[in-house]
C-alpha cells in the first residue's frame, strides 16, 4: 500500500490517500492541476502536512511503533519516518540516526492476506479497479472467497506470504490432486469428498495467484511464485443443446408448474438471453417489438450490467411480448419499482425476482415430461444456459457472425476495432424476421 494514490478524471488529477497504519482509505481529494508532476508534489505536501498534524508525544511514539511492524516498501517507510523525525528529532532514539532502520518487518500471514484480498468490502484490490472503472463483481469475490477454504486445509496460520515458494504450491498442488484420499477428510454433509476436476484445481491455485500478482504489483513481495508453476490445460465439456423436435416438443404440452416457468425458458430459447438477464427483465425493458437487455441478476450483486458490461437489444415476436406482458400485470409487488414498472419474472420477495432454482428445476422436470431423464440430462450436459446454445445454433445457419454477436452481446476486440457498438437497424430488421419465423416454426 502507497500513502497515496494518483487517478486522472476529466482532465484533472485526484489524490487517494491512504492510512498505513489502519489500512483505511479516504476520499479523493482534487489536486487541481492535470500535470502529474505538479500533482504529485501538491499530493506529497498534504501528505506531510497530515503528518505533521501528529502534536501528542504519544501519537507520535505509536506512529513510530506501528509503522515499524507494517510490511511496506522501505522507501516508503523512510520517506513517512522521515517528515516526523524532521518535526520531532527527540524520537530518533526510537529508530537511530537512519530512518530506515527501523525494526524488522512484521510478515503477513498467508491466509489472512488471501481472504482479506478477496473481501469486496475491504479489499483493496477491489476498490483500485472500481476506482479505475474497471468492473468486478460481488459474486465473483465471493466465489474466490470460497477457494480460500482449500488453502486452509494444507496451509497454516503462522505461513506468511513473504515466506511462500514455487516448490510450497507444488506440494499444494499435490495435495489438491490426490486430496479425495485423505482419510477423515469429508463435507459439511459428512460424506467423502470427491476429486477435484482440473478446472477446479486450476481456479483454486488462481484464487490465490491473482493476489500474489498484486502484492508483487503493491510491492510486498518480489516475485509471484505462482508464475513458476506449470500451466494446467483444461477441456470445457461441450454444452448439450436439445434437438428441434425436442425443443418443440417442450412446449407442445403444459407440463410446467407455473407459467413463468415456461415463459423463462421460451424467452431465452427465442432470444438467446442469458438466466440472469430473463431474472433481470422488467416492465420497462419490454419494447414494441424488442427486449432491452439491460441488466443481469446476480443473488450477491443484484441488478447489475450485462455480462460484457454494455446494453443490447434483441428482437421479440409479438407473441412473445404479449405473455410477457400479461405475466408482469400479474405482479403482486404493485408498489415495487414503480418508474421500472417491476419484475417481469417476479418472485416472493418486492426486491427480487424468480429465484434461480426455481426456474432451472421446473426446465429439468419439463425434460422429463418429455422422456429426458437426470441421468441422460447430465449424460448430454443440459442445462438452461443451453437455451443460449441452441438460440446460436439455429441461427447461425441465416446470419452472419458478426450479426450473431450483436444479438448475443459476444463483443470481442477485434469486432470492436471494425464495428461501431450501436446496432445498425437495417440488421435488427433482418434479426425480427428471422426471430419472428423462428418462434412460429417452433411454437405453431
Amino acid at each position: 500500500m502507497k500513502p497515496f494514490y494518483l487517478y486522472k478524471h476529466n482532465n484533472n488529477y485526484y489524490a487517494r490517500f491512504n492510512d498505513l497504519l489502519t489500512h483505511r482509505s479516504y476520499a479523493c481529494r482534487s489536486l487541481k492541476t492535470d500535470n502529474r508532476e505538479i500533482a504529485f508534489e501538491r499530493a506529497y505536501t498534504m501528505l506531510i502536512e497530515g503528518i505533521q498534524k501528529l502534536n501528542r508525544p504519544s501519537d507520535v511514539q505509536n506512529f513510530i511503533s506501528l509503522l515499524s511492524q507494517k510490511n511496506y516498501p522501505s522507501e516508503d517507510i523512510a520517506m513517512l519516518l522521515g517528515v516526523i523525525l524532521g518535526k520531532y528529532p527527540e524520537f530518533k532514539v526510537m529508530v537511530g540516526t537512519d530512518p530506515s532502520t527501523t525494526a524488522p518487518k512484521k510478515k503477513t500471514p498467508l491466509l489472512a492476506f488471501i481472504a482479506n484480498f478477496w473481501d469486496y468490502e475491504n479489499s483493496e484490490y477491489v476498490q483500485d479497479k472500481i476506482a479505475h472503472g474497471q468492473r468486478i463483481g460481488q459474486r465473483h469475490c465471493y466465489e474466490q472467497s470460497n477457494l480460500v477454504k482449500y488453502w486452509r486445509e494444507f496451509f497454516s496460520e503462522t505461513d506468511t506470504l513473504e515466506d511462500l515458494t514455487a516448490s510450497q504450491l507444488r506440494e499444494f498442488e499435490k495435495y489438491l490432486y490426490t486430496r479425495h484420499l485423505t482419510s477423515g477428510l469429508t463435507n459439511p454433509n459428512g460424506k467423502p469428498v470427491q476429486a477435484l476436476s482440473i478446472s477446479s484445481r486450476k481456479n483454486i491455485i488462481r484464487c490465490g495467484g491473482i493476489s500474489f500478482g498484486w502484492a508483487v504489483k503493491m510491492g510486498f513481495i518480489e516475485k509471484n511464485p505462482e508464475d513458476a508453476l506449470t500451466q494446467y490445460v483444461t477441456v470445457p465439456k461441450d454444452r448439450g443443446i436439445l434437438s428441434p423436435e425436442e425443443a418443440r416438443d417442450l412446449f407442445k404440452y403444459d407440463t410446467w408448474d407455473d407459467e413463468r416457468y415456461r415463459l423463462a425458458s421460451l424467452v431465452s430459447m427465442i432470444t438467446g438471453l442469458r438466466l440472469g438477464e430473463v431474472q433481470a427483465l422488467r416492465l420497462c425493458d419490454i419494447g414494441d417489438n424488442v427486449l432491452y437487455i439491460r441488466r443481469s441478476w446476480s443473488p450477491v450483486d443484484g441488478l447489475k450490467c450485462p455480462k460484457n458490461g454494455k446494453e443490447r437489444k434483441v428482437p421479440l415476436p409479438p407473441e412473445v411480448r404479449t405473455q410477457l406482458l400479461k405475466i408482469a400485470s400479474q405482479n403482486p409487488h404493485k408498489n415495487m419499482f414503480e418508474e421500472t414498472g417491476g419484475f417481469v419474472f417476479w418472485g416472493d420477495s418486492p426486491s427480487k425476482p424468480l429465484d434461480a432454482h426455481q426456474i432451472t428445476d421446473s426446465f429439468k422436470k419439463a425434460l422429463r415430461s418429455i422422456g429426458i431423464t437426470e441421468e441422460l440430462r447430465k449424460e448430454r450436459n443440459i442445462v438452461f444456459h443451453s437455451w443460449r446454445h441452441f438460440y446460436a445454433t439455429t441461427i447461425a445457419h441465416d446470419v452472419d457472425e458478426r450479426l450473431a454477436q450483436m444479438i448475443l452481446g459476444h463483443e470481442t476486440p477485434a469486432m470492436t476495432k471494425h464495428y461501431a457498438d450501436h446496432q445498425r437497424e437495417k440488421d435488427f430488421d433482418e434479426m425480427v424476421t428471422i426471430t419472428n419465423e423462428l418462434y412460429r416454426q417452433f411454437m405453431a
